[in-house]
């Protein structure tokens, strides 16, 4: 029997859900906008969602025709509608970082939270998973971390990067973070992790530069690398290839032992939104694991997105 789901914000996000929810069973039987927003009836007549409602109250007065809910709205009112999706007691998948302030989700974590999943989707990249094992078998390990987002999109998107670092290094610990100059009036600032184990991570954020996100992951004699966090390839020995009239010095190529990427199971859906959709349903069905992130996971993130952004330079003993 599929398990019934109401989508609360019917932009832009909502409609990479929707597919993946659909195609791991769930149906669909409602949603909501902003306050009478023409967008919602727009997404339910092209989605055959059976019940459109005004505002996320109405909705939610009529909780006892769904098992569980999609939040995906502005971060503005995310929280607000987190905590009345809460009252019901069921299930909710809510889209990241649900807010900026680490006070607002200091709150959250007092209230029971344990069937609440947040968006943080990367976590279920076939890439970022071997790249978790790959540091688990491996100690300690070297990470450097690129995130070169526009600075406006930080609290928004870089937070996925960071969220990375947390599910990959758990129980990490940032032991600096500096402030950078560069031409043009541009400004940068990096990061330095730490786990217990020894593992050392090193986090650049060149904000606005033409660079891709990537990870690193130096553990002798291998490297692992995404760039960008979607493609993976695994190096381990060098090839040297003689001089030739063409190029008539010796090089050094890393060889190659591994490569993939996550568009072979996310071909139809925006990548790690089908594996989160079932994640999902498996929490809906009473089972969860480590893997998804949590309210707590969340609030690691935008802690250490405010640190980041608030010191210009700080050292943690």
């Amino acid at each position: 029997m599929k398990k019934k789901i109401s989508i609360i914000g019917t932009g832009k996000i909502a409609q990479f859900h929707l597919p993946a929810l659909k195609e791991v069973g769930f149906e669909v039987v409602s949603c909501c906008g902003s306050p009478n927003s023409k967008t919602a009836r727009i997404f339910s007549k092209k989605n055959n969602i059976q019940s459109v409602y005004n505002n996320y109250e109405e909705l939610l007065n009529s909780h006892e025709k769904s098992d569980c809910f999609l939040i995906a709205t502005d971060t503005k009112v995310t929280p607000e509608i987190l905590r009345k999706c809460l009252s019901t007691n069921k299930p909710i998948l809510v889209e990241k970082p649900i807010s900026h302030n680490q006070l607002v989700l200091n709150q959250l974590l007092k209230l029971d939270t344990k069937n609440v999943l947040v968006g943080y989707n990367r976590r279920f990249y076939s890439t970022i998973n071997y790249a978790k094992k790959f540091i688990s078998e491996n100690n300690p390990c070297f990470i450097n971390v690129e995130l070169p987002d526009k600075y406006e999109n930080f609290m928004e998107n870089s937070v996925h990067g960071l969220d990375v670092i947390n599910y990959i290094l758990p129980n990490s610990t940032i032991r600096k973070i500096e402030t950078y100059k560069q031409p043009n009036n541009g400004t940068g600032k990096f990061a330095i992790f730490e786990t217990s184990r020894g593992d050392k991570c090193f986090v650049n954020f060149n904000w606005d530069l033409p660079a891709n996100y990537s990870l690193v992951i130096d553990a002798f004699p291998y490297r692992l690398q995404l760039k960008p966090f979607e493609e993976l390839k695994v190096f381990h020995g060098m090839k040297v290839c003689p001089p030739t009239n063409n190029y008539p010095i010796r090089k050094y190529m890393p060889k190659q032992i591994k490569n993939e990427n996550v568009f072979k199971t996310s071909e139809k859906f925006k990548p790690g939104f089908l594996e989160q959709a079932e994640y999902f349903l498996k929490i809906v069905h009473g089972k969860r694991s480590d893997k998804g992130a949590d309210i707590k996971s969340a609030h690691t993130a935008i802690d250490w997105a405010n640190k980041i952004i608030n010191y210009n330079e700080h050292c943690f003993k």
